[in-house]
């Protein structure tokens, strides 16, 4: 048997260090690529396309998301087509909650 060489690649984006912009809800996605809103979040869209799974983590506070996270969970929404399917289909996702001390 041969030897698997797994390579993982990490893009780390720290949204507490960034000014991120809500969701207009201008529909601008629905028609194109990403986000009418040029922010941070900007390049994450060509980084999911690009990955082959997606690890999203959020802290809880006070028994929910922070706004930030939030925001971000909002801004997702370029990643289902109009008819709201993934807009990428078979890319592996897990999303984690966690709350106390890290």
């Amino acid at each position: 048997m041969g030897k698997k060489i797994l390579l993982v690649l990490f893009y780390v984006m720290l949204i507490v260090y960034a000014v991120l912009k809500g969701c207009q809800g201008c529909f601008y996605c629905r028609t194109h690529e990403g986000c009418d809103t040029k922010d941070k979040l900007s390049p994450m869209y060509e980084e999911i396309e690009q990955a082959d799974g997606i690890v999203v983590g959020f802290p809880i506070y006070f028994g929910n998301i922070g706004g930030q996270s939030k925001q971000l969970i909002d801004r997702m929404y370029p990643m289902i087509g109009a008819d709201f399917a993934p807009r990428y289909p078979g890319k592996k996702s897990c999303n984690d909650l966690f709350a106390g001390k890290y």
